[in-house]
């Protein structure tokens, strides 16, 4: 039963047992967990993301193009639109965040 299942303490927004945000969508359909964890490579992270999102995009006109010939439904091609989307949205959204911190830095006077 749902309600015998122990809950999860949440704390700053995610399960008390996570200790980085580094789980996402990936364009084989999966969740994947990176390495996140400090000391790791920011260029290398971003760039993976990158291709993620652009994998993603690729299979989202694939399977339009595959509705549009009638190899594929409907429902397959606007799921993938919208993995799609999100994830390029999510992309867009951490680079206005980074573009924002970087302008604070440049705003610090020394």
């Amino acid at each position: 039963m749902i309600l015998d299942q122990p809950k999860e303490r949440i704390q700053n927004g995610r399960p008390e047992n996570q200790k980085y945000p580094s789980t996402f969508f990936t364009a084989s359909g999966e969740w994947r967990i990176d390495s996140c964890a400090p000391g790791s490579d920011l260029k290398k992270i971003l760039s993976n993301s990158i291709q993620e999102v652009n994998a993603l995009q690729t299979q989202a006109n694939e399977a339009v193009q595959g509705m549009v010939l009638g190899k594929t439904d409907i429902h397959t091609a606007m799921i993938a639109m919208e993995k799609s989307g999100i994830s390029f949205r999510l992309m867009m959204a951490v680079r206005n965040r980074m573009i924002s911190a970087y302008e604070e830095v440049m705003r610090m006077q020394i």
